[in-house]
């Protein structure tokens, strides 16, 4: 019978099966040279399973994404996980802390540097970090984002239907809309279809601002997803 197996936190920590971490850790460096961090919660299952990432704020004013996260790593029940769940809430922090939509200085986008370069611009080197570490370890993933200020998305998925792996994870999510699409050049879930990390876009809301109706409904997106992949039967939600 298959064992559950440790997550690796390079350069050589680990997560054993049963345990969480909460760490931070270093994508890159900011304009002082000081280290940029981001937080990142791993629940590791005591049973074998999948690995999963959920992964939000990579433009830093979209907040629904963030909160989605949290409850999901600080309010889930996690005894019966099988696998693990790689929660990202906030993959852009200089933006984050900075509340805009781009990285401060030179206004770079995050979700058009993927999979990075680890010898490229502060951009490239924090997505190819990310990537590297996290994405590349996951059998698939859900990237969270929200409308740009003024404006508001209905609750929808975004997926690249034309990959059958793609559309059956976009189609466990349970949503009313899923636009067919391969997403754009450096996104998330383009860079980690294209590397058979099947990842789908969910889309809730506006910018700068929670709201509990959207935040609710795709917290039952992540449910019906983990239970179609047996990461969390649906017995234990």
């Amino acid at each position: 019978m298959k064992q559950a197996e440790p997550f690796i936190i390079p350069p050589g920590g680990e997560v054993l099966p049963g345990d969480i971490a909460n760490i931070r850790f270093t994508v890159s460096e900011n304009y002082f040279g000081d280290p940029v961090r981001i937080p990142v919660t791993i629940i590791n299952g005591s049973k074998p399973g999948p690995k999963v990432f959920l992964s939000a704020a990579s433009h830093g004013d979209e907040l629904n994404g963030i909160e989605i996260i949290r409850k999901i790593a600080h309010e889930w029940d996690h005894d019966s996980i099988c696998g693990t769940i790689v929660c990202l809430p906030v993959l852009n922090v200089p933006a984050f802390i900075a509340q805009q939509r781009y990285l401060p200085i030179d206004n770079q986008d995050l979700n058009r540097s993927f999979p990075g370069n680890k010898n490229g611009k502060s951009v490239n080197r924090m997505a190819n970090s990310i990537f590297e570490n996290f994405i590349s370890q996951c059998d698939f993933g859900i990237d969270f984002h929200t409308s740009t200020r003024g404006r508001s998305n209905m609750l929808h998925v975004l997926a690249d239907i034309s990959n059958e792996n793609v559309s059956d994870l976009a189609h466990s999510f349970g949503s009313n809309v899923i636009i067919n699409s391969t997403g754009p050049s450096g996104s998330l879930r383009r860079a980690a279809s294209d590397a058979d990390i099947p990842t789908i876009a969910v889309e809730l809301g506006e910018a700068h601002r929670f709201q509990k109706d959207l935040i609710d409904k795709a917290l039952s997106g992540v449910e019906s997803v983990l239970s179609a992949y047996s990461v969390r039967p649906i017995d234990s939600v």
